[in-house]
């Protein structure tokens, strides 16, 4: 098999060609086209901008999940317990891990969000985190059902705040 290349004036603007799923021809694309991410204005706003997303979540998924609404524009709101906040701030700190001064996984998670530290086991932290819920359209959550009733964050107490809410999943994350 032969492949051939050619010289492009402007590399910045090209996409893959596959041929024979070996190897691939970059050819150029069209500059006006903007779904490519290397030429996205990230100052335009977002396909999300106006949504009001509550994230109560540990670790991964369900914060990562909030995370993608964000880098699309979403208002996102990080619910953390009072005092060390999120369990993963701490990640860098556990054994096994090298030493940073800078908690990169925490960086990625959290950025574009609000952070907001409610005490949930208290009923003036839940009183203000339903308040928060009226106003919201996504509510994402992670933990487990006893828990989940325990701080008071099933969909049988946020749903009498917001009809919008409606359970998802197998465990339930509400949008």
């Amino acid at each position: 098999m032969t492949v051939s290349t050619r010289c492009i004036t402007h590399p910045r603007w090209v996409k893959w060609q596959p041929i024979h799923r070996v190897a691939a021809v970059i050819q150029p694309i069209d500059k006006t086209d903007q779904r490519y991410g290397s030429d996205a204005n990230m100052e335009e706003k977002g396909i999300f901008e106006g949504l009001k997303v509550l994230d109560c979540a540990s670790f991964i998924a369900a914060p990562a999940a909030a995370t993608v609404l964000s880098d699309f524009g979403a208002d996102v709101i990080k619910i953390e317990p009072p005092g060390s906040g999120d369990p993963y701030r701490n990640l860098p700190h556990l054994p096994g891990y090298p030493h940073s001064e800078h908690n990169f996984a925490w960086m990625l998670e959290s950025r574009n969000k609000k952070s907001l530290a409610l005490d949930l086991s208290k009923p003036e932290g839940q009183a203000v985190l339903h308040k928060l819920a009226a106003e919201a359209d996504v509510f994402i959550t992670n933990f487990p059902p006893a828990v989940r009733a325990r701080l008071g964050i099933t969909h049988d107490h946020l749903a009498p705040h917001n009809e919008r809410l409606k359970g998802r999943g197998s465990q339930q994350a509400w949008f």
